[in-house]
């Protein structure tokens, strides 16, 4: 009985998206703008991209959007960027997707 109940909960955590991208230590250095005059004088790495899947409807909107998050801070930590000028930020049915451009600033 307990196996199946393990089992089903399992299952439940599965379906609702609890399954989360971790931040690194070089992404919580990260900084996310919209504002194109933080990166003025930066320069420009590449195109950085976070996305993740939708799991568990609803419930697995904010999750959705919290790892694509996470996931484009990882993505410029990466390529060495620090600053991500923000381009798109969507979230549907389908997921969450996050696109910028990636900039060094001292």
């Amino acid at each position: 009985m307990k196996a199946l109940m393990l089992l089903a909960c399992s299952l439940v955590g599965a379906l609702t998206g609890c399954v989360t991208t971790s931040l690194s230590h070089d992404g919580a250095n990260v900084r996310v703008t919209l504002n194109p005059d933080v990166v003025k004088g930066c320069k420009y790495i590449g195109e950085i991209v976070g996305r993740d899947r939708l799991n568990g409807g609803a419930l697995g909107q904010s999750a959705a959007e919290q790892n694509a998050d996470n996931r484009i801070k990882n993505h410029a930590a990466e390529l060495g960027a620090n600053v991500v000028l923000l381009s798109t930020n969507e979230t549907g049915f389908s997921g969450s997707t996050k696109r910028g451009e990636g900039y060094s600033c001292p």
